[in-house]
């Protein structure tokens, strides 16, 4: 038998009366709980094996118990006080002893809830340690493991699943975790958020493991949920055992965020991605006219993955202070979507490449309603493969003029040359997944603004072979030499290359160009070529040249002597 000491009159208690005065040879009587069925207590923690109180207890003089209380463990009494002269004074009825029941009820699962908690300052208000400890999640509460051999899967969807229902929250991650294997077949949403005003913090040392063979997985999925915080760093490492592929269609996806099918959502805070193999970092995704809006991004790095950060007809009004990708296909693939920032390294991109690529799909090729418009972006390309093209524009499908990719401005730069090494192309595309095509576009492709800082040799400007505009795209070029053009069918008709600031101008074969415009600083035009007199047609500042390809003697070459309009060309 053990005993434990009484929670009421336990040691050195003091009685009084209703008076407040102490009572002198008081009576405490001892039962049974709910009983009148005399209980024994002892008077030290020998229990049996010592001595046992008189039951009554007759208080001293100072109305003090003469010896300790002690009750056995596992059973309840009942206490009544009483005067000397057996006057009833109080009856407390389930008295437990300190260890008896105290101790279970705080090892219990409910046991922070016994504890109060106020924290300091003027107008705190009292609440428990269970209350204050339930603002935060961690996986490990839901029995994730985080040694990185135990499948922490299901523990982390219920941790997930927990912080949905609560209708936001903390979760913390500060462990290593194994996610199981998807050999094959559809595509794995490992875990998913469906509640706005979520936070995820990624201890120093977090990290995720994913086998993930010829599928798809998406480690963390945003369902049309806004307010979310991501803190420290969302590592994730995707084993394969097959080779790595352009197409992005294996392997994990370390974050995606959905759109909702109802509504706009907003405010997306990212620390740091980190990611070795697999298909994105970053994904934003899917068609609607509801948008995802504000994503803010300290810095993404990625490693033999596909593409660094892909936003696909959704994600506006974007800032990534850092992508940093090696061997990816592509580093930044964005198309549907506006005003975005981003400065971008591409280090030894997947040969063939294009580490930034802007489109525009038209409604027939799945495209959302929303230009590709507004960008600014800073491209650094480092130790580049062979056929790289630095910067890809794109029209999949003609959804016509109002379609359009504008207001475009990249610098770009790269540290040495490489075999096929090229600044830019703008081509045309049938339909998803099909040829170049060189049928006009009514799809607009304006404003186009690229600071180059390129090796020599590089590849200047590539038209897709012939690919035609209704309305000719504008192309602004800055930087030393920076529209030398290698296209072997550059069509001038279609397309104002304006270069500023440069040395040079070069056309690889002219045999196509039969008119062109070469413009100079402020977008003044300095040099056009093209058939009759420019004379009320052509207008440039005093100083321009107008070279005629179907004039004849003292008609071929015309100076533009006077005026500020289409007049004072004088035919020499």
């Amino acid at each position: 038998m053990t005993v434990s000491l009484s929670m009421l009159a336990g040691a050195g208690a003091q009685f009084f009366d209703n008076n407040g005065v102490p009572l002198a040879g008081g009576l405490l009587y001892t039962y049974l709980a709910g009983s009148v069925t005399p209980a024994t207590t002892y008077q030290t923690s020998s229990g049996s094996g010592g001595a046992s109180n008189s039951n009554p207890i007759v208080l001293d003089s100072a109305g003090r118990v003469p010896y300790q209380i002690w009750l056995t463990d596992n059973t309840d009494y009942k206490f009544i006080l009483k005067t000397s002269g057996g006057v009833t004074i109080c009856t407390e009825d389930n008295i437990y002893s300190s260890g008896e029941s105290v101790l279970p009820l705080l090892a219990a699962s409910s046991g922070s809830s016994l504890i109060g908690f106020i924290q300091s300052g003027t107008g705190a208000v009292a609440t428990t340690v269970q209350e204050v400890l339930r603002r935060e999640f961690n996986a490990r509460d839901f029995g994730a493991i985080g040694d990185g051999v135990a499948d922490d899967t299901v523990p982390i969807q219920n941790a997930v699943a927990a912080i949905n229902t609560a209708g936001g929250g903390t979760l913390i991650f500060d462990g290593q975790y194994y996610l199981g294997d998807n050999p094959a077949g559809p595509a794995l949403k490992k875990f998913e958020i469906t509640t706005d005003n979520v936070t995820l913090v990624f201890q120093k040392g977090a990290k995720f493991f994913v086998k993930s063979d010829s599928s798809l997985v998406y480690v963390f999925y945003l369902n049309g949920v806004g307010n979310f915080t991501l803190k420290g760093v969302l590592d994730v490492e995707s084993a394969a055992t097959t080779p790595y592929s352009t197409t992005g269609i294996y392997g994990a996806r370390a974050l995606v965020i959905a759109n909702n099918a109802s509504k706009d959502v907003s405010g997306f805070y990212i620390d740091s991605i980190n990611q070795l193999r697999g298909a994105h970092g970053l994904l934003v995704a899917d068609s609607s006219s509801y948008r995802v809006k504000n994503i803010n991004v300290e810095n993404i790095t990625t490693k033999d993955v596909t593409y660094g950060a892909n936003f696909v007809n959704n994600g506006d009004y974007v800032f990534i202070k850092n992508l940093t990708c090696t061997n990816a296909y592509r580093a930044y693939f964005a198309y549907g979507c506006t005003k975005h920032t981003a400065d971008i390294t591409s280090i030894a991109p997947y040969t063939g490449g294009t580490p930034v690529n802007l489109s525009r799909y038209s409604a027939a090729e799945g495209g959302s309603s929303v230009n590709t418009e507004s960008f600014n972006l800073n491209l650094k390309v480092i130790d580049p493969t062979s056929n790289i093209t630095c910067v890809s524009i794109r029209h999949i499908g003609d959804g016509g003029s109002s379609q359009k990719i504008q207001g475009i401005n990249i610098d770009i730069s790269a540290n040495v040359f490489a075999t096929g090494l090229t600044a830019a192309n703008f081509l045309n595309y049938a339909s998803t997944g099909g040829a170049i095509t060189t049928t006009t576009f009514n799809a607009v492709l304006t404003n186009i603004n690229l600071n180059l800082n390129l090796p020599t040799s590089t590849g200047g400007f590539y038209f897709g072979g012939g690919c035609n505009w209704a309305v000719k795209p504008i192309i602004n070029s800055s930087g030393a030499d920076p529209a030398t053009v290698v296209d072997g069918y550059i069509n001038f008709a279609t397309a104002d290359l304006r270069s500023y600031g440069g040395t040079s101008l070069l056309v690889s074969d002219k045999a196509a160009a039969t008119s062109f415009a070469f413009y100079g600083q402020n977008s003044n035009l300095i040099w056009t070529v093209g058939t009759g007199s420019p004379n009320s047609v052509v207008s440039a500042r005093v100083g321009s040249l107008f070279t005629r390809t179907d004039g004849g003697a003292a008609t071929t070459l015309y100076v533009k002597e006077s005026g500020t309009g289409n007049t004072g060309w004088v035919a020499k």
